[in-house]
């Protein structure tokens, strides 16, 4: 998280430039008035002790801000409380245009990249029941959770997954990362911020073409994927629905959502669309987004052949203590509308709250 400087930064870094424009403006004007060598010099010395002490008030300031950054970094990852501010929730979002997006096919198993951190985890019996009495208030909702950094999955849920929707430019996002080499280009960044805050198809669009062509671009992201621990899900290279996005039909399972979603923290060239991740649009922050700065996280949406909706989100959480957790989340609401699926997942994200301590984080 970037701090903008304080109205004290700005002051202090405007009196060193002043300082520093005094000291070439004595000497000009010194000479002009034919001051003499040694009286100038004395009133250059004088400015340059100004200049030089303004330069260390402002290296005290930086090194202030960074602190303080860093506290407020270390706060944020301590618990996942939820966000007290006012959300722009299901009731105020207007049904939108479909997401482009698949199918269904058995979990992949994980593969361990780092260690797991053991946790105060609860019988599964009592998260089952839990989970059951949610699911009897709420409707057809899945999650899957898995330790960041690999281990056990965890899911529940009567929904398996489907279509990816746009959860999927998440590892699109990676992918265009990866061919920009060390550092993404601006064009590159600026796709990125738009795909995933607002979920901009147009934006993802310009992504997979820049990868090279269809074959090539479904072949990144599957390898994104993989490298992410998930080395079954398949990204079309075809348009398998008339009027969707090619990557958006992808079949993408929970658990193997989750699994990939809990390796995003440990691997190359995740830490730009993280960032974006954590800066989700307003009328995008139901579900996870209700978590605060807990949670990175995206959201894929849009109808069956028949118009009712699936609804789902994929995001890493922060635990208490510190671990986090891979996430996966989806809902089929009876009614088939949108704003009932995003209803549901905020419940079901309150519900990752309340059991935050019966999970088991890790750490890359």
């Amino acid at each position: 998280m970037s701090v903008p400087p304080s109205p004290g930064a700005r002051r202090c870094g405007a009196a060193m430039l002043a300082s520093f424009t005094v000291l070439a403006t004595v000497t000009a004007c010194g000479a002009q008035a034919g001051q003499t060598e040694a009286e100038l010099a004395k009133v250059k010395a004088s400015a340059s002790a100004k200049a030089r002490d303004t330069d260390r008030q402002w290296r005290a300031l930086e090194a202030a801000q960074a602190s303080a950054e860093r506290s407020q970094t270390a706060t944020g990852a301590a618990s996942i409380p939820i966000a007290t501010t006012p959300e722009a929730g299901p009731a105020d979002q207007p049904l939108p245009k479909a997401d482009p997006a698949a199918a269904d096919a058995p979990p992949a198993a994980v593969a361990p990249a780092g260690r797991a951190a053991a946790g105060p985890a609860a019988p599964a019996a009592d998260l089952a029941g839990s989970w059951a009495a949610l699911e009897a208030r709420v409707g057809p909702v899945g999650v899957a959770v898995v330790p960041v950094g690999g281990g056990a999955v965890r899911s529940y849920g009567s929904v398996s997954g489907g279509v990816a929707w746009s959860t999927i430019k998440v590892p699109l996002a990676v992918a265009a990362v990866r061919a920009d080499g060390a550092r993404p280009s601006p064009t590159t960044t600026a796709l990125i911020r738009r795909a995933i805050t607002v979920s901009d198809n147009a934006a993802a669009e310009q992504l997979w073409s820049r990868l090279g062509g269809s074959v090539r671009a479904a072949s990144a992201v599957g390898a994104v994927l993989a490298d992410g621990g998930d080395p079954v899900t398949r990204v079309p290279s075809r348009r398998l629905r008339p009027g969707y996005t090619v990557f958006g039909q992808t079949s993408w399972p929970l658990t193997r959502a989750a699994s990939y979603a809990a390796q995003l923290p440990c691997q190359r060239g995740t830490a730009p669309v993280m960032t974006q991740m954590g800066r989700i649009s307003a009328g995008q922050r139901w579900g996870l987004g209700v978590l605060g700065g807990s949670a990175r996280f995206k959201g894929g949406w849009g109808p069956d052949p028949g118009g009712a909706y699936l609804v789902r989100q994929l995001g890493v959480l922060t635990l208490p203590g510190g671990t986090q957790v891979g996430v996966a989340i989806a809902s089929r609401p009876a009614s088939g509308s949108f704003r009932d699926g995003t209803a549901a997942l905020t419940a079901v994200a309150r519900w990752l709250s309340s059991q935050a301590g019966s999970f088991t984080g890790g750490r890359c």
